[in-house]
């Protein structure tokens, strides 16, 4: 049985949110229990943990974790760091996310057991100026099953907080901003870094706001270099929910564009009309670019103060391969000969005149025709750039062809 507290942190003020006490057996939860904090509840303005666990003196009892809870915790990259460097030990998700260190943690989610906020200790985000450094830290974690020292470097640099599989490390910028380094992975098929930056940039040119970064080449491998958007210009933690979060999904790969647009309604969204557009455009770049990776943890809300509004695109990446279903349906359509039709029905779900989306996919589709030309600028290899050019096409000529239908 573990208890500790729940913080939420705005403007550089934590707050306490309430009480978690969490039974787990054999690395399992068998049962969480989550009760606001009586002064809480009596604050003006006061953010939920998520939609499940709604703000009130009731008693929130399940068989897992919070979702809302769980985003502060680590997934995927952090998770095998954390339990590399515990040897493999199997480690409850509540010890999981007591691991993460404070300083990195997403969101502005912070737990503490009685005066100390909890971490995997003292934490020294590393500068740019360590980044091969880094990159090679990452590489040997990977590839090699005993590397401790590689590991305690990157869990002692805010790594663990990190999701996703790639290979990352959490960095400080040149003007202190906390980031985040992308880095290569030994099962790539393609320069992934690259062709990530590639989508980044496309969609900001087809009026899809992303985080600020940039790519450099260390020792011939690309490293992309985001800048945290869960904190403000002056290093504040901003509230964050994955869409895992606030949707009503068994998980992260089983949901539809429908089930987010749906969980929106239901928040208090600074302009949910603009949010709703802004979503079917995004799931119309990621037709246009192939990304299929775009599962419910790769789409999120920030809190702004006036309400919930999407984060910046991240993620993005095509796929090399044709016929990948999406994580993500488009309507209930994740394959690439129906992902049109399931924008057209979408559209109509979520209140997109003719002329909007007629609109939108005119940016979207002058925006990404000029992949290859940009791939090239960044330095991606021909044969990747040949490799993606068919299904990139396809993609583009069945968004084309809907524009047709749209003037029909």
């Amino acid at each position: 049985m573990s208890r500790f507290d729940v913080y939420l942190d705005q403007a550089g003020e934590p707050t306490r949110m309430g009480q978690t006490q969490v039974d787990e057996r054999a690395g399992r939860t068998v049962r969480c229990e989550f009760t606001y904090d009586t002064a809480y509840l009596a604050r003006p303005g006061r953010l939920a943990l998520d939609p499940a666990t709604p703000v009130s003196d009731s008693r929130w009892v399940s068989a897992e974790l919070p979702r809302g809870l769980a985003d502060a915790g680590p997934d995927g990259w952090g998770r095998s760091l954390l339990l590399r460097a515990n040897r493999g030990r199997a480690m409850a998700p509540s010890e999981l996310l007591l691991a993460v260190d404070d300083t990195s943690r997403i969101g502005a989610l912070r737990v503490r057991v009685g005066e100390h906020w909890e971490s995997s200790g003292e934490v020294r985000v590393p500068a740019l100026v360590q980044l091969a450094e880094l990159q090679q830290a990452a590489s040997q974690v990977e590839t090699d099953t005993d590397e401790p020292d590689a590991v305690r470097r990157l869990v002692g640099g805010g790594s663990a907080s990190l999701g996703g599989m790639r290979p990352k490390a959490s960095v400080l910028t040149d003007e202190g901003r906390l980031a985040v380094a992308k880095f290569s992975s030994h099962r790539d098929e393609i320069t992934v870094i690259a062709w990530e930056k590639v989508c980044l940039d496309l969609a900001a040119t087809a009026g899809i706001p992303v985080p600020e970064n940039h790519l450099l080449w260390i020792s011939g491998q690309p490293v992309l270099v985001l800048d945290r958007f869960d904190r403000t210009t002056s290093g504040h933690r901003l509230p964050y929910l994955s869409a895992f979060a606030i949707a009503e999904v068994v998980d992260a790969a089983s949901g539809d564009y429908l089930d987010i647009g749906e969980a929106l309604s239901e928040l208090d969204i600074a302009d949910l009309p603009a949010t709703l557009r802004q979503l079917w455009r995004r799931a119309a770049f990621n037709v246009a670019m192939r990304n299929t990776d775009d599962h419910l943890k790769n789409h999120a809300i920030l809190w702004h103060g006036d309400g919930w509004r999407l984060s910046p695109a991240f993620d993005l990446t095509p796929d090399p391969v044709g016929g990948t279903s999406r994580a993500t349906q488009i309507a209930g359509q994740d394959s690439p000969g129906s992902e049109t039709r399931g924008l057209a029905e979408l559209a109509v779900e979520f209140g997109i005149s003719t002329a909007e989306q007629r609109a939108i996919l005119d940016e979207i589709l002058t925006a990404t025709s000029t992949w290859p030309g940009h791939a090239t600028g960044l330095g991606i290899p021909g044969a990747e750039i040949r490799t993606l050019q068919r299904p990139l096409d396809e993609a583009h000529s069945r968004l084309a062809t809907m524009v047709g239908r749209l003037d029909g």
